[in-house]
């Protein structure tokens, strides 16, 4: 079991997934995921060196998931930029 919503408590979770184990998140957070979910924030410093492991892993995922057209879905993603 994990408590919290941060980003720091998903990835606690995440690994207990990936060893095999379930695992139940218990948050009184209204929005699961910190900085996460609220924008990157030392992430858009451009060194992708200080990010590893799952957090890496998890940025990659989402860069990908927005390669797709349809993911677009409130913005226009070419007037939005390679940002």
């Amino acid at each position: 079991m994990t408590y919290g919503g941060t980003s720091a408590t998903l990835t606690a979770a995440v690994e207990v997934l990936i060893s095999g184990k379930s695992v139940v998140i218990v948050s009184t957070d209204v929005h699961l995921g910190g900085i996460y979910s609220g924008g990157l924030r030392f992430t858009k410093t451009g060194k992708k060196e200080i990010i590893g492991g799952l957090s890496r892993d998890s940025y990659h995922r989402v860069y990908k998931h927005y390669q797709d057209d349809a993911a677009w879905k409130w913005k226009d993603r070419k007037k939005y930029g390679n940002r």
